[in-house]
């Protein structure tokens, strides 16, 4: 039973090309804000979760079940994470020789994810406002 629950926890993982970190931690989405103005509200830039009132930390875990940074597709993720974009891809990640697309720092995201993420920090310096 537990085995099977992690398994198909991991297989979600997969497909939506999540961490488990970045799964169960909303306010990692805050470091991938774009820049904040300098004036008119007291949050840092990116904001940390301390200084977030009630209303913000609500708004930056809602919005944590609809942004997938890193989610292309789950046929393109499935692909990243195995190697299949060459032949006999998997064979390579099976022997750890590596056959993940990028360089390991970077990866290809997600083209929605960017505005949405800015909606999410407009969001957030409105609830500033009426703190």
């Amino acid at each position: 039973m537990v085995i099977g629950s992690f398994t198909i926890y991991h297989l979600y993982l997969a497909v939506t090309n999540q961490t488990t970190i970045e799964s169960l931690s909303p306010f990692l989405l805050l470091r991938h804000l774009p820049p904040l103005p300098t004036d008119g509200h007291s949050l840092s830039d990116p904001p940390l979760e301390p200084e977030l009132s009630y209303s913000q930390r609500r708004l930056v875990k809602d919005a944590h079940s609809s942004i997938r940074l890193y989610d292309v597709g789950w046929k393109k993720n499935i692909a990243q994470i195995w190697g299949w974009d060459r032949p006999c891809g998997w064979v390579y990640r099976m022997f750890g020789i590596g056959a993940c697309q990028g360089d390991g720092r970077s990866f290809p995201r997600n083209p929605a994810s960017d505005d949405m993420l800015a909606r999410l920090a407009n969001e957030l310096l409105e609830a500033d406002k009426d703190r």
